[in-house]
């Protein structure tokens, strides 16, 4: 097959789609497959350039021009201007996407996937990761959607509001892991002296962005009521959330870690490292709620750490009802207490993380990747 991609995220990049597109395409391309990423050409950021820590071959990268500059902007008045760019990406992404007709099309943008609708294209799948706000664009969701040749979404909580919409059809493709990075691991005491801490205090863990919805706020307030229970490690974030969450720890006394981005092939590491992982989401948005299908909840249970969770739907679908020990969402006082309950009871917690393994063993790259592909060939039932 000769597959193609179309996502508005740089390539490489250190954002979760980035992440996901490349290592979903990488095994797409696995069985010999040719893979062509259509990925935003941004103007350069020196982070993302001196960090690269992915390589996406063996996928060609074609970068389609678009309206750029969100980099210029205050963080607070970025909306507009990443809307334009979003809308001149899909448009132009989507018409080389619409000439490419010996290719199978995995779509991720809504401009993208309409036009491809519009042209009729024979062969291209919708993928669904949110549900955008504006009617406008829930318009162009659903005539993208009514014209794919197979439409998947990353979760359960998607698959319901798009029914909602009047999309049906939908079939559930969630996030991976990573396999290759979790399987050389050594165990946790040497995991630990390779990461540290040093002290001696057991290790909680999040690896993920720092977005407001995702509740890493929330995980470093409960350091301060763990004390020197635990030593709470932060991980990930672009540069200025990771600024602003340190500024605020600061400010509050939070006595956590917050280490910022790392090289994405030394997570696996951190999380052998740890005795427990955090998933804070927290409650309101739908992306939070029903639609997040977390890469890092993948990673967690690979890498065999007992996770302590929001309970929320989204985090039970990917975890199973036993899979984690979930607490009130949005709450530092209930993540600490969760987080105290997880550590005191190690055997109940080596359950659970057991539990999640066996529910998410299967949810590899290569998994996925056969997943797209059958559902591309038509096999999947409605």
């Amino acid at each position: 097959m000769r597959w193609m991609v179309v996502v508005n995220t740089r390539i490489p990049g250190h954002r979760a789609a980035a992440l996901q597109t490349v290592r979903t395409a990488r095994a797409l391309g696995s069985d010999g497959s040719r893979v062509t990423i259509l990925s935003p050409f941004r103007w350069p950021d020196a982070r993302v350039h001196r960090e690269r820590a992915i390589d996406p071959s063996p996928s060609r990268v074609v970068r389609v021009p678009c309206a750029d500059g969100i980099d210029w902007f205050p963080q607070g008045i970025r909306a507009l201007p990443a809307r334009l760019q979003e809308t001149t990406f899909g448009l132009l992404s989507g018409l080389v996407a619409a000439w490419c007709r010996g290719h199978t099309i995995l779509c991720r943008e809504i401009e993208a996937g309409a036009l491809l609708a519009w042209t009729a294209h024979p062969d291209w799948i919708m993928e669904v990761h949110r549900i955008p706000r504006g009617r406008l664009r829930r318009m162009l969701l659903r005539a993208a959607c009514g014209g794919a040749h197979a439409v998947v979404a990353i979760s359960e909580g998607l698959v319901a509001d798009l029914g909602a919409m009047g999309i049906g059809d939908v079939t559930v493709v969630p996030d991976a892991f990573d396999a290759d990075g979790f399987d050389a691991l050594p165990d946790r005491a040497a995991a630990r002296r390779s990461v540290g801490p040093e002290d001696g205090r057991p290790l909680v863990v999040y690896a993920g962005h720092l977005f407001d919805w995702k509740g890493a706020d929330v995980l470093a307030e409960a350091s301060a009521i763990l004390g020197q229970q635990a030593h709470v490690r932060i991980l990930g974030g672009l540069a200025e959330d990771v600024e602003r969450l340190r500024s605020q720890a600061r400010l509050q006394g939070w006595p956590c870690e917050i280490a910022g981005h790392v090289d994405p092939r030394s997570i696996p590491m951190h999380l052998r490292a740890a005795d427990i992982a955090v998933l804070p989401n927290m409650p309101g948005p739908r992306i939070s709620t029903h639609h997040t299908s977390p890469l890092k909840a993948f990673e967690y249970v690979a890498a065999g750490v007992p996770v302590v969770a929001s309970d929320l739907p989204a985090l039970r679908e990917v975890l199973g009802e036993d899979g984690a020990l979930f607490v009130t969402p949005g709450h530092a006082g209930a993540l600490a207490h969760g987080i105290q309950a997880a550590l005191a009871d190690r055997s109940a917690a080596a359950v659970r993380a057991e539990a999640a393994a066996k529910r998410c063993c299967g949810k590899t790259y290569d998994a996925r990747a056969r997943a797209l592909a059958a559902c591309a060939r038509g096999r999947f039932a409605a």
